[in-house]
């Protein structure tokens, strides 16, 4: 083999061995491919830091999402995640199941929807900020009798600006991120909103939960976990995972809550919308729009 076909030998074996930033984004469409770019390059799943404050520091989760009906907020209100400057990511249900009347908001930067001011020893979180809901986007294939494919999108009435309190989640953009929640025992951390009394006084509250195999009639779109916090809580709230993302540590989300088997706590098994499965359909969906 004569020398320039030696280099162009090797060069096409180092291309071929070492695996590409990008993942699958090759086989994205332009459009979709600008939206993985965005996705990528915002400033995502950072948390500030909060000394020896720990999880209840009044910023700690600041992807998480309050969205409620006022009319009926003892009835129709779940968590959600900020996932880009205008979308929240929730469990389809949290909707559906309300009636066709609900004028759902949204609250950011929230940690204690029942009082207009948390604080935390000396720190206090700055004023929450307030959303309508532009346009609601299902999962077309949404199963509502087994709660399968238990998705949706929120498209807010105007753009988020993102600060310490209020900041996107970073999703899993690539096969190798996507893959995490095929193994069975994986840590996450789910947050929810508890709540205590008849009278929703609910609080932002975290449990590390691991993954295990559902039973054999579940739907094949969730994942499932056994879960002991005392506490009725609301769906849509996130499962995420601290790890590496295109070189830096984030946080990310791998499922949405959807339903559990009996009342919330002592050893219940919990169901999430398994998210890395409809990464396909988050980049179709959100190529839709000229913004995200």
């Amino acid at each position: 083999m004569n020398s320039s076909l030696k280099v162009f030998a090797l060069l096409w074996l180092i291309i071929s061995v070492i695996p590409s930033n990008h993942g699958d984004s090759q086989f994205l469409n332009p459009e979709e491919y600008r939206v993985y770019d965005q996705l990528k390059k915002q400033d995502c799943g950072i948390q500030k830091q909060g000394g020896n404050h720990g999880k209840d520091f009044p910023m700690s989760q600041p992807w998480m999402a309050y969205i409620y009906d006022e009319k009926n907020i003892q009835n129709c209100r779940c968590g959600g995640t900020l996932i880009s400057e205008s979308f929240v990511l929730t469990s389809a249900h949290c909707l559906a199941f309300c009636p066709s009347s609900s004028e759902f908001k949204v609250r950011l930067g929230e940690h204690s929807p029942t009082t207009s001011k948390y604080c935390k020893e000396t720190i206090c979180a700055p004023p929450v900020k307030h959303f309508f809901i532009n346009e609601s986007v299902f999962y077309d294939n949404f199963v509502y009798y087994q709660f399968g494919n238990d998705i949706a999108l929120l498209r807010l009435d105007r753009k988020v600006v993102f600060k310490d309190h209020i900041r996107p989640i970073c999703l899993p953009l690539t096969p190798d991120l996507q893959a995490i929640t095929s193994f069975m025992g994986q840590s996450y951390t789910a947050l929810k909103w508890m709540q205590t009394g008849k009278i929703p006084k609910e609080n932002l509250v975290e449990e590390h939960v691991n993954t295990e195999q559902c039973s054999v009639d579940t739907h094949e779109s969730f994942l499932c976990t056994t879960e002991n916090t005392e506490c009725r809580e609301n769906s849509g709230g996130p499962l995420t995972w601290l790890g590496r993302y295109f070189g830096s540590t984030r946080y990310l989300i791998f499922g949405l809550a959807s339903h559990g088997k009996g009342p919330c706590g002592n050893g219940q098994k919990a169901y999430y919308t398994d998210l890395p499965a409809f990464m396909p359909w988050i980049l179709k969906t959100l190529a839709k729009y000229p913004t995200l």
